[in-house]
């Protein structure tokens, strides 16, 4: 995301909308789910191997409480 221009908000809004589902999933609600991203996309969020995942990748940390609904880390 470093060589992102910041000024070109097409394309900041399309990585925005990549990261942010309509809804939030805490990893209590989920043994396997399929997300619906903003940008329309779906993705797989599931518990394998006693680890999370999240469109393929493991989570870093997860449930972290914002104001607005619920921040996991993805590797």
């Amino acid at each position: 995301l470093e060589t992102v221009d910041l000024n070109d908000t097409a394309t900041v809004t399309d990585i925005v909308k990549n990261h942010i589902s309509r809804f939030a999933y805490a990893t209590s609600d989920v043994d396997e789910k399929t997300i619906f991203m903003l940008n329309k996309k779906f993705m797989i969020f599931k518990q394998a191997n006693g680890q999370y995942v999240f469109g393929g990748k493991n989570l870093l940390t997860s449930n972290t409480a914002a104001s607005n609904g619920i921040l996991h880390t993805i590797k």
